[in-house]
């Protein structure tokens, strides 16, 4: 018997739909009636969870929005150590459309999107037209994407909906208010026949109901959302096809109200294959050497990103100094980037601009961001081995305590300086704008100046006593030796 992994999240959305005495009874009669699922409805979920690893090609219709009638493809790939790669295909033309403010159709002005979600939640996000890729954490893999992006195409036809998120649990109940309706109270299993129809009766008497072909690998030819009064609001056709020795899904039709609400092709797909992928990298998702590489979320100056050497982030400095001695070169990405901004206008950016994005985190992000890039130079210049490059980031980490101490000490008197920023945003153009900014940045850089001297009178000293005297001769001898940045 499969184990209904969905149990536990099912039951709180009961409690958030009202805790009554008929529920309890119910709760009671029915314990195990939803513990575990029906056989087929197991069968067709496990059957789905077994494909491991390959490639699917698919593509997908709205019947509205702002791409309504606009076929859009997407390829999905999976490793067999649970890594997964999406990316989007564009339209036919490899464009990605959308109606604009003015409701002309339009097409987005960069690069198609690919993203690799890893096997341990974390990943990475490209637009291969920029020279530029961020990694992602696990926490941040559920706020930053949406489900409406996140194409697992191996989780089609078994809902009734196309947005399905991360977890498998999540498949069979996708498109169902589960708020709404509350966990189903019992499962039916009948014959109809060659075929299995599976029915999740809900308090609020409806039902959702799949029609399973056990000939045919347990996928369902048809899943249907039925009403209290009889009617069926949601409904969802499958066609299905023999790839090798599995069966998938070849066309999903989503209908909603009598209407076709979505479609999906599968154009081409493959799986289990012994020659798959093992696991995916930021390479297969097109990252190249001498792309920036960011965190997502998070502030940092472009300066101070590390760039990709083709296997892993090492900081800008060194990979400079690797074109330099031309053990490593960009590539054509970064490369057609550089010469697009080459010859392009030399624009500069207006001063109204910068006053109007002017922040005091933006300030003290950048002078920490300083610190961070100069220890890192320090590692590398000297070649610190693992004892010393531990310490010279516990002297960096307390830099940053003593900094944020003196930073608790002031706050009233950055409370002050944010509403005389406040108070200058007024003034971004006009007559007075330049004696007030003036005066701005003069107190700003007053009561800053406290980090100039963390800087200077204790992290460069300290980190100055950590390499040895033989460190010392072949970073100079190299011309590796740091310099202090300011």
């Amino acid at each position: 018997m499969f184990t209904c992994p969905s149990r536990n999240r099912i039951r709180r959305h009961r409690f958030r739909t009202g805790f009554t005495l008929v529920t309890l009874v119910a709760i009671i009669l029915t314990a195990n009636a939803y513990a575990e699922l029906p056989p087929a409805l197991g069968k067709m979920l496990d059957a789905r969870q077994q494909l491991r690893s390959g490639d699917v090609e698919w593509s997908l219709i709205r019947g509205g929005g702002s791409v309504a009638g606009i076929e859009l493809f997407f390829d999905t790939r999976y490793a067999t150590n649970g890594d997964r790669i999406e990316a989007e295909r564009g339209d036919f033309k490899g464009q990605l459309p959308y109606t604009n403010e003015d409701g002309v159709r339009a097409y987005i002005d960069k690069g198609l999107r690919s993203i690799l979600y890893s096997a341990d939640g974390g990943g990475y996000d490209i637009s291969t037209g920029d020279p530029y890729f961020e990694g992602f954490d696990a926490e941040q893999v559920g706020t930053l994407y949406s489900p409406s992006f996140r194409g697992d195409a191996r989780k089609l036809g078994l809902g009734l909906s196309f947005r399905v998120g991360d977890d498998w649990e999540d498949a069979i109940w996708s498109g169902v208010d589960l708020d709404y309706t509350g966990a189903p109270l019992r499962f039916t299993q009948r014959k109809q026949g060659e075929n299995i129809v599976v029915t999740a009766e809900f308090e609020t008497k409806q039902s959702v109901s799949w029609l399973i072909n056990p000939e045919k690998g347990w996928n369902a030819e048809r899943i249907w959302f039925t009403h209290f009064d009889g009617s069926v609001p949601m409904d969802v056709t499958v066609q299905l096809q023999k790839l090798g020795k599995t069966w998938f899904p070849q066309t999903v039709d989503y209908w909603v109200q009598g209407e076709l609400s979505a479609g999906v092709r599968v154009v081409r797909a493959a799986f289990n294959s012994p020659a798959d992928a093992k696991r995916f990298g930021p390479g297969d998702i097109g990252a190249e050497p001498g792309m920036r590489v960011g965190r997502a979320g998070a502030t940092q100056l472009i300066s101070t990103q590390p760039i990709w050497d083709g296997k892993k982030p090492i900081p800008k400095h060194e990979w400079e100094d690797l074109v330099r001695r031309g053990e490593q070169k960009p590539g054509p990405t970064v490369r057609a980037w550089r010469a697009a901004v080459a010859g392009g206008p030399k624009q500069k950016i207006p001063i109204e601009e910068l006053r109007r994005a002017y922040t005091l985190q933006s300030v003290v992000t950048m002078r920490l961001n300083i610190w961070r890039q100069y220890t890192n130079r320090v590692i590398w210049a000297y070649r610190l081995n693992k004892e010393q490059t531990q310490q010279a980031r516990l002297m960096l980490a307390q830099a940053e305590q003593d900094a944020e101490t003196k930073f608790a000490a002031r706050k009233a008197r950055f409370a002050e300086l944010e509403n005389l920023l406040k108070e200058a945003k007024k003034h971004i153009a006009d007559a007075t704008a330049d004696a007030i900014w003036e005066r701005l940045d003069t107190q700003v850089r007053k009561e800053l100046g406290f980090l100039t001297q963390i800087f200077e009178d204790q992290l460069v000293p300290q980190l100055d006593r950590i390499p040895t005297r033989g460190q010392r001769a072949k970073a100079l001898a190299a011309g590796r030796a740091p310099t202090q940045q300011r």
